[in-house]
C-alpha cells in the first residue's frame, strides 16, 4: 500500500517539529539559570553575642595614696568593646557605681592609675568591659594602701573655710599638737563660707586635745574615719545637713566631755563602737531627727553626767546597755523614749536621776538593776499632754524596786497616768529619810506610809 502526504498532514508536523525546538530551548535555558543560583543552607544560625570578658591585672605600685592596675585577655562578645577601665571601692563587688577610670574602647591590654586613696586601707578592685549588650567584670582583686607618713602639725588649728580645709590636706598632716576645729565662717550673710567637704583632713590620725566639727554643711564624717586617738573633747553641733555620726570607732577611751547637738538631719549615731570609758560628760541634745542611738555599745562608765534631751523622734537607746556607772546625773528629758530597755546594765548614778516631759514612756523596768543614786530621784510629767485621754505615759515605777540608796530628794509629780508607786516601797523599807514630794496631779497620790502599808497602788 502506498502512502502519500496530503497538505494538511505536512503542515501538522511543521507545529510539532516547532513545538518540540520549543521544549529543548526552555530546557536548556533553566538549567543554564539554575547554574546562577546558590543552594539555600537550611538550618542556618544567628552568630550570638555576650557580654565582654576581662581579666584583671594584679594591683602593683602600691604607696599611701595611689597605685596601678589594669586589664587583660579581653574578649570583646562578639561586639565592638565601647569602654573598658577598672573600678575599686573600700566594699566587695566594685563596679561602675563606685570610683572607675576610661581608658577607651578596644581589645588591647590596659593600665590605669588609682589616685586619691586613703593610707592604711584595703580596696577591692575590679576590671571592666563594656559593649552593646552591657558590662563584663573581671576577677575581684584587693590590695592594702600603704600607712601615710607622719607628717605634726605643732600647735591648735583652726579651718574657718573651704580653702583652708582643702590647703590643710595638701600638706598631709596626720597629728595636730593641739586642738582641731573645723568652723564654718557664717558671719558674712552675703557670701557665707560654707564648708562641705572635709576630705582634706581623711589624713588626720591623733588629735592632742580638743576636736570641734561646727556650723558645716557636711553630709557625714567618713573623712575622719582614720582618726584614732583625741586627747580632750569631742564637740560635734550646728551641721544642719550632717545624717548620721559613724566615726571614732577605733578608740576605747575618751578623755574629757562628748557634746553633739543640734544636727537636726542626724537619724542615728552609730559611732563609738568601742569606747569603754569617756572621763567627761556626754549629751545629746536637740536633733529632732534622730531615731536611734546604737552605738556606744561598749561603754561601761561617765565618770561626768549623761544627759539626752529635746529628742523627739529616738525611740531606741539600745546603744547603752553595757553601761553600769554615771558619776554625774542621768537627765532624759523631752525624749520619745518608750522604755528605760537600754539601761538594763546600770548598778550606780552619782549625781541624780531626772526624768521629765517624756510623753511615751510607759515604763522604767529596764532600771531595774539600779541599786544607788548618790543625788535626787526626779520623776515629772511624763504623759502626753497633746492627749486629753492620757493613753500614753508612766503608769508604775516598778523598775526602782531594788534601788537601796538615795541620797536626795524623792520628788514624783504630774504624772497623769502613774497609780503604782510599789516599785519605791524598797527604799521605804531601807529608811528612807529624805523629802519625798508626791504632789496632788499624778495618777495616785500616795504617801510614804501608804506605800509601806500596801497601799502603793491604786
Amino acid at each position: 500500500m502506498k502512502l502519500t502526504k496530503t497538505k494538511n498532514d505536512m503542515k501538522n508536523f511543521s507545529w510539532i517539529f516547532l513545538g518540540f525546538l520549543l521544549i529543548v530551548f526552555s530546557c536548556t535555558s533553566s538549567d543554564a539559570d539554575s547554574d546562577d543560583i546558590e543552594p539555600i543552607e537550611e538550618n542556618q544560625e544567628e552568630e550570638i553575642i555576650t557580654v565582654p570578658v576581662v581579666s584583671t591585672v594584679q594591683i602593683t605600685e602600691i604607696t599611701n595614696k595611689t597605685a596601678t592596675g589594669g586589664g587583660t585577655n579581653i574578649n570583646d562578645g562578639g561586639s565592638n568593646i565601647t569602654q573598658k577601665g577598672i573600678c575599686w571601692s573600700k566594699v566587695s563587688s566594685p563596679d561602675l557605681d563606685d570610683n572607675f577610670t576610661e581608658e577607651g574602647g578596644s581589645t588591647e591590654d590596659f593600665t590605669s592609675f588609682l589616685d586619691e586613696l586613703d593610707g592604711n586601707t584595703t580596696y577591692f578592685v575590679r576590671a571592666y568591659a563594656i559593649n552593646e549588650i552591657g558590662v563584663g567584670y573581671g576577677e575581684e582583686l584587693s590590695f592594702t594602701t600603704d600607712e601615710n607618713p607622719v607628717v605634726v602639725y605643732e600647735g591648735d588649728v583652726e579651718l574657718t573655710s573651704q580653702a583652708e580645709v582643702d590647703e590643710f590636706g595638701m600638706n598631709g598632716y596626720t597629728i595636730v599638737t593641739g586642738s582641731f576645729a573645723v568652723v564654718a565662717n557664717l558671719i558674712n550673710q552675703v557670701n557665707p563660707e560654707y564648708i562641705s567637704n572635709l576630705d582634706g583632713i581623711k589624713q588626720l590620725t591623733e588629735v592632742g586635745t580638743d576636736l570641734s566639727i561646727l556650723s558645716t554643711t557636711v553630709e557625714n564624717l567618713d573623712a575622719l574615719s582614720n582618726l584614732k586617738k583625741v586627747g580632750g573633747s569631742i564637740n560635734i553641733q550646728g551641721n544642719p545637713l550632717l545624717a548620721e555620726i559613724d566615726f571614732l570607732n577605733e578608740i576605747t577611751e575618751i578623755n574629757s566631755d562628748v557634746v553633739i547637738s543640734s544636727n537636726p538631719s542626724v537619724i542615728e549615731i552609730s559611732g563609738f563602737k568601742n569606747v569603754v570609758s569617756i572621763n567627761g560628760d556626754l549629751e545629746l541634745i536637740s536633733m529632732d531627727g534622730l531615731e536611734t542611738i546604737s552605738g556606744f555599745g561598749q561603754l561601761n562608765s561617765i565618770s561626768g553626767l549623761l544627759r539626752f534631751q529635746s529628742l523627739i523622734s529616738v525611740m531606741d537607746f539600745s546603744g547603752f546597755t553595757s553601761l553600769s556607772s554615771i558619776g554625774g546625773d542621768l537627765d532624759i528629758l523631752t525624749s520619745s523614749i518608750s522604755d528605760m530597755n537600754g539601761f538594763s546594765s546600770l548598778t550606780n548614778i552619782g549625781g541624780s536621776l531626772i526624768l521629765r516631759t517624756n510623753v511615751i514612756l510607759d515604763n522604767v523596768d529596764g532600771l531595774s538593776n539600779l541599786s544607788t543614786i548618790q543625788g535626787d530621784l526626779i520623776v515629772d510629767n511624763n504623759a502626753s499632754a497633746l492627749n486629753n485621754n492620757f493613753t500614753d505615759g508612766l503608769k508604775n515605777v516598778n523598775g526602782f524596786i531594788n534601788l537601796n540608796t538615795l541620797g536626795g530628794d524623792l520628788t514624783v509629780t504630774s504624772n497623769k497616768l502613774l497609780t503604782d508607786f510599789c516599785g519605791l516601797k524598797t527604799i521605804f523599807e531601807n529608811g528612807y529619810t529624805g523629802n519625798y514630794t508626791v504632789g496632788s496631779s499624778n495618777g495616785y497620790n500616795p504617801s510614804k506610809e501608804q506605800i509601806l502599808g500596801d497601799e502603793c497602788s491604786n
